[in-house]
């Protein structure tokens, strides 16, 4: 697994893998110490897969990874490619209040997409490969590999 996010409308969680696959599962309280934990779908990429993140209505999973490639997959559906990158994306978060997709990468980009164009909204070149990346909007914060810190507004 290489990365985790909870769904923020629900009790789903997803993951992205190296084997090529993001998973949700559906978490269910039993009690306060026991937790029931349902497979309940599952998409593919064409390479490992590095990162996702939900949609601001919890029904969409992005998610990208060494192709380069960002899908958008309405979990349940088929996964579609909404941009691309020239290297691996790394880390991604979808901003809510502007109903965009933030990608950061290590072709050294940070780029935003809207979902209904191939083409992004926006690009920001960078120093170096992006490794993380957070979003309290309108501020992005990213660490890059020159392990420098960030911040677009």
């Amino acid at each position: 697994i290489s990365w985790l996010t909870w769904s923020p409308k629900a009790l789903h969680l997803a993951a992205s893998s190296w084997d090529n696959q993001v998973r949700v599962w559906d978490v269910q309280m039993q009690s306060l110490t026991t937790l029931r934990v349902n497979p309940a779908a599952a998409a593919s990429g064409e390479a490992p897969l590095l990162t996702c993140c939900w949609s601001g209505d919890g029904r969409t999973v992005f998610f990208g990874g060494c192709d380069g490639k960002v899908r958008a997959w309405p979990v349940g559906q088929q996964a579609s490619v909404i941009g691309q990158h020239q290297a691996p994306v790394k880390s991604m978060f979808f901003i809510d209040d502007i109903q965009s997709l933030v990608t950061g990468s290590w072709d050294k980009t940070l780029r935003y997409w809207d979902g209904r164009t191939p083409n992004a909204q926006a690009t920001v070149p960078l120093p170096e490969r992006v490794y993380c990346l957070d979003v309290t909007y309108p501020l992005a914060v990213l660490s890059t590999a020159d392990r420098s810190i960030v911040i677009y507004d």
